[in-house]
């Protein structure tokens, strides 16, 4: 406890004790703790005349005792996620929890109890999520059993008061109860029932007589009232009854002011694709040494349109690793050689196991097995693949496998022959098709971790980009239940192999791997998909199902390169938004900007909402300005968001 308190003398009295509480997230500092078990205690200090002040009043502590992979089983809507199959015994991720070497330098984990403002509380009755003032969050524990976060909430319930909001009954507000203050916040919520603020919908009904200035001390009303909120999900129902009543002033569009306010979004450019980098576009970027004389030309060429056909063989293998950009033909001769080499060596060492070898090495075994079954169901549909005694199959089972002895710490997951097929029936060679795999994969191995951290984090992602992009969208899911983006897991995995034909999959991949416009262009590709079909997927009020049932049925229905130009429009678009957030910067690497007198707001899609800091007069009247979004049909639209 020292390291919270920062007195020795101090003294505490223990109000909770758990054991078996998994820490499922907290701060960055407590990254090798993810995933590990730990007791978890509720402290509270007792006063006496020699106390520091600075000594909390009560903080909860959680101790690790071991560390253990989280049960999938206790991971909220784990269920979903048993959509790719492994091998149980692979436990080494690039998420490395499993950093044991960290825990004497951080030490416990703690929190101030008066630091803590809201709490979320799982469907399945395990997961609590704490958050601060700031809708930060502080941690996020898997308890054991429902009894025992039951015991919990009853505990804390002596000293505070857990207000569920009326939105989302899964998040609730922190109330000190013994605040002085606390009857007052009760009176001010229940003076901000704005259906019963005769003054505010006066204000209203007088913006026809002067538009601006009425206007504008409505919104300065309503935006005092967000910024002494504490309550996020009011917000929506204030924005309901606003609307509401808007529409009640008069049916003639004369009985109000109707301003053309632009959108917070600056308007979308089209990006045409362009035709592909042919043979003589290739040819003359070489030197007299066969080396490439300008790589970021050759790369824009390649994202604007793609590869001709008849070098694309060539080019993937820069592309994709196997040959570095800057080499020269000389070098390149020597590599081929070099890999050959290297590529039967790795072969060998699994072809040459005998039937005992391979009886005693059960990790391999399964996972040999697993290849077979993948491989042989695998493009089958294709004349390259198809038939019998395919040759071919027979290679991409011999790739996969050598594969597995070259990365065994990953293996095989099911989802990576689909990534191989494509490769190897365009190099038709197993050496260069491996090596060309191997680079591949560096790019999307996180994928296929067991743990599929990466996955989520890419799918919460992309709703974050879809939420800036199309809040409505995004509010449709969550209202529906599929704020998860789970549908959109089968994308993400192989790259939308499965979702298009095989010259489709071979353009949208080379525009992907140059890296161009952005990192995780990928996520703008499904963005542009999800915008395209918006009117079909919030269609007949459609919930989980349905849509996961129609993002299915779209395969070999989408135009790439109609997506392609779509995502671009969509990166720019973004990228050029005045109130682009941080969180929007990092997933697409765009530098975070300077700080400011308006500085983005962080965004999470379950947290409540972000605490602003309050602004100046001019700057007060920018925020107001910048939080306006524009319907489709061009009325105003109050957002209750400063």
């Amino acid at each position: 406890m020292d390291d919270i308190v920062g007195d020795k003398n101090a003294k505490f009295k223990e109000l909770y004790n758990q054991d078996g509480v998994f820490l499922r997230q907290a701060g960055e500092m407590y990254t090798p703790m993810f995933g590990c078990t730990g007791s978890l205690y509720l402290w509270e200090h007792i006063s006496d005349a020699e106390s520091k002040p600075e000594v909390p009043s009560r903080f909860l502590e959680w101790r690790p005792q071991d560390f253990v992979e989280l049960k999938t089983a206790l991971d909220e809507g784990s269920e979903e996620w048993t959509l790719i199959e492994s091998v149980k015994k692979r436990c080494r991720t690039s998420s490395g929890n499993m950093v044991k070497d960290f825990l004497n330098s951080i030490g416990n984990l703690n929190v101030c109890f008066s630091n803590i403002k809201s709490l979320r509380c799982s469907k399945h009755d395990v997961l609590t999520t704490f958050y601060d003032g700031s809708c930060e969050l502080l941690a996020s524990f898997v308890f054991p059993t429902s009894e025992s976060r039951e015991h919990f909430l009853g505990t804390i319930q002596a000293f505070v008061r857990l207000q569920p909001t009326r939105r989302d009954k899964s998040l609730f507000i922190v109330y000190d109860a013994a605040s002085p203050g606390f009857k007052d916040l009760e009176k001010s919520f229940a003076a901000l029932d704005l259906k019963t603020d005769s003054s505010f919908w006066s204000l209203l009904k007088n913006i026809k007589s002067n538009p601006y200035e009425k206007s504008m001390e409505a919104f300065a009303k309503v935006t005092g009232y967000v910024y002494n909120s504490v309550d996020d999900e009011e917000h929506y129902m204030a924005q309901d009854d606003l609307q509401r009543s808007i529409s009640e002033i008069g049916d003639d569009a004369s009985a109000y002011a109707v301003y053309d306010i632009p959108n917070c979004l600056p308007m979308r450019v089209d990006y045409p694709r362009c035709n592909p980098l042919t043979r003589e576009q290739w040819r003359a970027q070489l030197n007299g040494e066969g080396q490439l004389e300008d790589v970021e030309s050759i790369k824009t060429l390649i994202f604007r349109g793609g590869i001709s056909p008849d070098i694309r063989r060539v080019v993937w293998k820069f592309l994709l690793g196997y040959y570095p950009w800057d080499s020269t033909e000389k070098e390149r001769h020597a590599l081929d050689i070099s890999k050959m080499e290297s590529y039967y060596k790795i072969k060998m060492q699994w072809t040459t196991f005998s039937k005992e070898q391979e009886d005693n090495f059960s990790d391999f075994s399964q996972r040999k097995s697993l290849i077979e079954k993948d491989v042989n169901r695998t493009d089958r549909v294709l004349d390259f693949y198809a038939g019998e005694n395919n040759y071919n199959i027979f290679s991409l089972n011999n790739i996969l496998l050598t594969y597995l002895l070259y990365n065994f710490d990953l293996g095989y997951v099911q989802g990576m022959s689909y990534l191989l097929s494509p490769i190897y029936m365009l190099l038709r060679c197993e050496v260069e098709a491996f090596w060309c795999f191997v680079g591949f994969m560096k790019q999307v191995m996180s994928n296929f971790d067991y743990d599929q951290n990466a996955m989520k984090e890419q799918l919460k992602s992309m709703y974050l980009l879809v939420n800036f992009i199309d809040p409505q969208l995004s509010k449709y899911f969550e209202d529906h239940e599929c704020a998860n983006m789970y549908f959109c897991f089968r994308w993400l995995l192989v790259w939308y192999k499965r979702e298009l034909q095989q010259d489709e999959v071979a353009r949208l991949w080379e525009v992907l791997w140059t890296g161009y416009p952005c990192k995780n262009f990928h996520l703008l590709i499904g963005v542009a998909i999800l915008e395209h079909e918006r009117d079909a997927l919030m269609g007949d009020n459609n919930g989980f199902t349905e849509i996961l049932k129609f993002i299915n049925e779209l395969t070999g229905k989408l135009d790439i390169n109609l997506m392609i130009n779509h995502a671009e429009g969509i990166y720019h678009q973004i990228k050029d938004a005045d109130h682009l957030t941080d969180a929007v910067r990092n997933i697409l690497g765009i530098p975070v900007a300077e700080a400011s007198g308006l500085q983005s707001k962080p965004e999470d899609d379950r947290s409540p909402r972000k605490g602003v800091s309050e602004p100046d007069e001019i700057e007060f009247e920018k925020s107001i300005y910048s939080n306006f979004l524009s319907s489709s049909t061009g009325r105003l639209v109050f957002l209750f968001r400063p």
